[in-house]
């Protein structure tokens, strides 16, 4: 009989484990989520936002922009080491993404960084790294959080 209590509360407590991790991973998918719909119809309200895969393009004061949402973890920095490589890292783990495809594309460009709240960095030149400012682009891109997305909207970028 204690056998089967014993086995009984093992099973309960790995369900119990196993709700509780399903719930907070749920928890942050719709976070995220709710983040993207959020910045979406703030793009909409100040511009034209429209998806070309893999990428959106928006149009904003009669000027066109290439538009990219990055993810970067809350915890995470978040340091463009070149207008290619950019990268995430954590106390744990160093991502380094390749973003080839979206840089080397003509025009002006806009990053849309979530949920990170920043400070973003970038490397201006070997021996100098810089913060960005949503107002002022690097290499034709303005990188931007998503919790300034509006007021950035609203100032307008310079040219």
């Amino acid at each position: 009989m204690n056998e089967y209590l014993g086995l009984l509360i093992g099973i309960l407590i790995v369900i119990v484990v196993i709700l509780v991790v399903s719930f907070l991973s749920f928890k942050h998918f719709k976070t995220n989520k709710t983040i993207l719909n959020d910045s979406k119809n703030v793009l909409n309200k100040y511009g034209q936002l429209i998806y070309k895969k893999p990428y959106y393009e928006y149009e904003l004061n009669g000027e066109k922009y290439l538009l990219t949402f990055f993810y970067a973890p809350t915890k995470a920095k978040v340091k463009f080491n070149s207008m290619l490589i950019w990268e995430k890292r954590t106390s744990y783990q160093t991502d380094l993404e390749n973003m080839m495809s979206f840089s080397t594309q003509k025009g002006k460009k806009i990053v849309i960084i979530y949920p990170n709240e920043g400070p973003y960095m970038y490397h201006y030149d070997e021996r100098e790294i810089l913060f960005t400012k949503p107002y002022q682009p690097i290499w034709e891109m303005h990188v931007v959080g998503y919790h300034e997305l509006e007021e950035a909207l609203e100032k307008g970028f310079k040219k």
